[in-house]
């Protein structure tokens, strides 16, 4: 049976890909005392440079391999030069996926955040009954994103390209959404990020349309508490527990 609800952060890279150098710095706050992180939290880790380094900010990591960045088992040879986004013709952000895929083997449910996400209220505060809460809502919940490129092409909305939910801070309660998603990677467009095959999954359960800004929130979509600082489709629901302190 599976056991209580975790939340799950991950490492991967090296120098060939273009956003290492900055999770790097955003793993080295997350240390810091002054950065809240809630707890529980389990973190997967690419590559045993990138697990030396946890360790010595004292943050415990499972391996899942030796290698950095993996190919999934992908026959293709490494391509260096898209800065590292699709190393073996894959996206980046598959790491992601399978991060998330594997906490819900042992737990209920889990709350995936970037490492550049921190707690705002107290140190290491949730809201009351945080977990019960979101239980009640579609067992995946993301906020929605506001992009100048299209993200979602297969929409019939000009607008709706240019939306997807935001992947920084997921709800997940079932393993099937995580592995339909690493599906839907594999087979419409290995290059897609997560939120792109996030998006995408949630058009499926809507008869494969997109159904709106407010239609997102309004089916039980949408995270409360989260504050990306720009980019935002619809307003935050508050209160603020979790802010993004990235650049992006």
């Amino acid at each position: 049976m599976a056991s209580a609800n975790i939340f799950v952060r991950g490492l991967w890279g090296d120098g060939s890909c273009h956003s290492y150098p900055e999770a790097l710095r955003r793993f080295a706050a997350l240390s810091h005392f002054r950065f809240r992180k809630p707890n529980p939290t389990r973190y997967y880790c690419w590559g045993k440079w990138n697990l030396d380094f946890l360790r010595r900010l004292k943050i415990e990591a499972v391996l899942v391999e030796e290698n950095a960045i993996s190919s999934f088992g992908r026959d293709v040879p490494r391509d260096t030069s898209n800065n590292g986004r699709q190393p073996y013709g894959l996206s980046l952000w598959r790491h992601k996926l399978e991060a998330m895929r594997l906490a819900l083997v042992d737990h209920e449910a889990i709350t995936w955040l970037d490492a550049d996400i921190e707690m705002t209220r107290g140190q290491g505060r949730l809201p009351r009954k945080y977990w019960e809460q979101l239980s009640k809502g579609q067992p995946l919940r993301a906020v929605q994103r506001r992009y100048v490129r299209q993200c979602c092409p297969w929409r019939d909305d000009e607008n709706g390209r240019r939306i997807t939910v935001h992947g920084a801070v997921i709800y997940c309660r079932e393993t099937a959404i995580i592995e339909r998603a690493i599906d839907l990677m594999e087979s419409s467009d290995p290059k897609h990020t997560d939120e792109a095959v996030f998006s995408m999954f949630i058009d499926e359960q809507n008869g494969g349309q997109w159904t709106g800004e407010e239609g997102h929130r309004n089916a039980g979509y949408d995270f409360p508490w989260y504050d990306q600082r720009r980019r935002h489709v619809l307003p935050v629901i508050e209160p603020v527990h979790f802010m993004n302190r990235g650049h992006y």
